[in-house]
């Protein structure tokens, strides 16, 4: 009788897992753009996946995704308001990368971040970008240009391919908050931009001409406000000083033959800042280290000897080294012009001389355009890749 009453009493506490969600019920969210409305409303647009799609069960002329959108006071409310509209509650926590408009960016992004962080469901290594010169909403309506068919990870590819093209920035959600709620450095995302190109016959395109989304450069805030844009070679100034540099392409002018060029291939970079205090003046050494091989020289001609081999790698060092400290110098003067210290000088001063830090950082903003940076780059060239020519 004991045991009949022990198993009677063990039935009400298997209650189950009372919060669990049924799938089928379920919208999953791969990405999500924030947009500005006209009455200073707040548009969302969730990318859902097509779950027969996804499973290879739909027709191919099937979308891959659905855009569902809404709009309200607050971006919670919007998110709310879809399920007016949509047949499935929306689950974010496979959301891949947040997408804001350039005019929302410019009022400030943590009241539009605080609903997506606050609910627990976008996770912290969720990419953010800004769409410049575009709605949110428009860079997720554009058909991928990749062989990804699903919109989000075609996105999510071009910014994690950033690893092999120093050329944008990218930033994840988590690092966003760390450098707003730290102090001295600001926060650079990745860029969108939307472009066109031509179509050809064989890539089985009705059109002549197609939208395509491209990363480039990047956004640059200060604080949490966006402030102005990075263009290429400043981004990669940026890169280089941020020590996210793992791979890229160098073009050279070639030391061989006049009107050629050729490719050096990144192999490894650092990058360390070095403040300077020195009779309560401040200054900045940027120290950058490179190691580099020659992966194309389109000049002609041959290097006989030891010492000719000497003196090519060294000049094409030098050549380098000049390359790097210019793009440096460019990312640096665009901080002090955006006085916006998004290369984290403020961030290095604090952790070496916190005393001076204090006495600073309140007007170290405006005082940024009057600090004095100077750029070292040592570039080492190992040697040629397997080719034929002048090697």
């Amino acid at each position: 009788m004991k045991r009949v009453g022990f198993i009677l009493c063990s039935l009400f506490l298997l209650t189950g897992c009372w919060d669990k969600q049924e799938i089928k019920k379920l919208g999953f969210v791969l990405a999500i753009g924030i947009d500005k409305g006209p009455k200073g409303d707040i548009l969302v647009t969730a990318q859902v996946v097509n779950p027969e799609v996804a499973q290879g069960e739909g027709s191919i002329e099937k979308s891959s995704v659905k855009l569902v959108r809404n709009k309200g006071k607050t971006v919670f409310q919007a998110i709310r308001k879809m399920l007016q509209e949509f047949d499935r509650k929306n689950h974010y926590a496979h959301n891949k990368v947040i997408v804001i408009s350039e005019d929302l960016a410019k009022e400030g992004l943590l009241p539009i971040l605080d609903s997506l962080k606050r609910g627990g469901e976008v996770r912290g290594y969720v990419w953010l970008c800004i769409a410049k010169g575009v709605k949110a909403r428009e860079v997720l309506g554009v058909k991928p240009e990749g062989v990804e068919t699903i919109q989000a990870n075609y996105l999510k590819g071009i910014i994690e391919n950033q690893r092999f093209n120093y050329s944008s920035a990218n930033l994840t959600i988590l690092e966003f908050y760390k450098k707003v709620l730290g102090t001295g450095i600001y926060p650079v995302a990745g860029s969108f931009q939307m472009m066109q190109k031509n179509m050809y016959p064989v890539e089985e395109n009705s059109k002549t001409k197609t939208d395509y989304i491209k990363l480039s450069g990047g956004a640059v805030f200060r604080k949490d406000t966006l402030v102005g844009y990075l263009n290429e070679t400043e981004t990669h100034g940026y890169n280089w000083i941020a020590g996210k540099v793992k791979s890229g392409i160098i073009v050279l002018p070639s030391l061989i033959e006049k009107g050629k060029s050729a490719s050096i291939e990144i192999i490894k970079a650092s990058a360390k800042i070095k403040p300077v205090l020195k009779e309560n003046r401040i200054y900045f050494i940027i120290d950058i280290h490179e190691k580099a091989v020659i992966v194309e020289e389109q000049g002609g001609g041959q290097l006989k000897s030891s010492k000719e081999r000497f003196r090519y790698f060294r000049n094409m060092e030098k050549e380098n080294e000049k390359l790097v400290s210019k793009e440096v110098m460019q990312a640096v003067n665009k901080a002090k012009k955006l006085r916006s210290d998004f290369l984290g000088l403020g961030s290095a001063l604090n952790k070496k001389y916190p005393a001076k830090w204090n006495e600073t950082k309140k007007e170290w903003d405006a005082q940024l355009s009057d600090i004095g940076v100077i750029v070292k780059v040592d570039v080492t060239i190992r040697g040629a890749r397997e080719m034929k020519g002048p090697f």
